[in-house]
């Protein structure tokens, strides 16, 4: 299975490059955004050998697995999707969103479940190509019924020169008021389906070719409403800084993670019997997007993950019981 990447923040990313200096690209980075949707992310992977198999964010949906809908989605047009069948495994990319699906957006008014395309892999290795371009990937997929295609977000293009704080800084003020815009109003979802509500925020890809490259120095930005860790703004330059313990729990355990959890883990289940699989979930989850700040503020895993977990449990028990 080839997963779709974990798309980091922009700090994340300039700390990586501050590390490991070799990695900062020689010239500046030109960069285009697409809606985030805040749906579940959904892939089909179409095999060599003819095989067209439905994927979540980790999993491969077979032997009966589905998610909300999508595997059953996904059977019902495999004979198109048998028609892309070539030499080399191809992963088409997308969210799969609409009613039902999370909660708290414009796409969550939409009755009927679409799977919106926004990437499709070439390959299986990390320098294979990988289609961004709407066009391209509306081209690739011409015959497939019922799937939409996600376009750029208008205003074009965003240039950061990773090698220039000031310019950077420039460009983040940019990038948190275009947010703040799509937060007020999903600018797609209005167009799309005529729906006004709330955005999740923009995911920005750099336009290169190869999944290497673009998964490299892609970065989300997602507006206060969903955002799963406590920030100043959508997008920051450098990690926030915290005074305790407390502090950081308070800042990476948080309403919006706590629900994703309960979507992604526990398939929408608030069952006490799914305690165990939520807490490892989150506190997965906490670590994995926690390392910068951690190092920041001194602090190390061990320090911080008994207070984690016990923020996560009273907020798994507290939901558990008002069911």
């Amino acid at each position: 299975m080839i997963k779709f990447t974990e798309i980091e923040g922009f700090h994340q990313i300039v700390k990586m490059l501050n590390k490991y200096d070799y990695l900062r690209p020689t010239k500046p980075i030109t960069y285009r955004g697409k809606i985030k949707l805040h749906g579940t992310n959904g892939g089909v992977s179409i095999y060599p050998d003819g095989r067209v198999v439905a994927q979540s964010r980790t999993n491969e949906l077979i032997n009966g697995a589905d998610n909300v809908g999508f595997a059953k989605w996904v059977a019902a047009h495999e004979n198109e999707f048998k028609k892309l069948v070539s030499d080399k495994q191809i992963i088409i990319f997308g969210e799969w969103c609409g009613k039902g699906i999370n909660k708290g957006c414009a796409i969550h008014a939409v009755v009927d479940k679409k799977f919106v395309v926004f990437m499709i892999q070439l390959g299986q290795l990390e320098d294979d190509t990988v289609l961004i371009q709407p066009a391209a990937i509306k081209m690739f997929l011409n015959g497939i019924s019922d799937i939409l295609i996600l376009p750029w977000y208008e205003p074009a293009e965003i240039v950061i020169d990773f090698s220039n704080i000031d310019q950077m800084r420039n460009q983040l003020e940019k990038i948190n008021a275009l947010v703040l815009q799509v937060e007020a109003c999903d600018p797609w979802v209005k167009d799309q389906f005529g729906v006004s509500g709330v955005g999740e925020g923009i995911v920005y890809y750099p336009q290169l070719h190869r999944r290497s490259e673009i998964t490299k120095y892609m970065f989300k930005a997602k507006g206060e409403k969903h955002s799963v860790k406590i920030q100043k703004a959508p997008v920051i330059l450098n990690p926030e800084t915290v005074s305790s313990v407390a502090e950081f729990v308070r800042m990476f355990v948080t309403e919006n993670r706590c629900q994703q959890g309960l979507t992604v883990a526990c398939n929408n289940e608030l069952d006490r019997k799914l305690t165990g699989v939520f807490l490892k979930w989150l506190c997965s989850d906490v670590l994995k997007e926690s390392k910068v700040e951690l190092e920041a503020n001194n602090l190390t895993w061990d320090m911080v993950s008994g207070a984690v977990q016990k923020a996560a449990q009273r907020w798994w028990l507290d939901a558990t019981t008002k069911i």
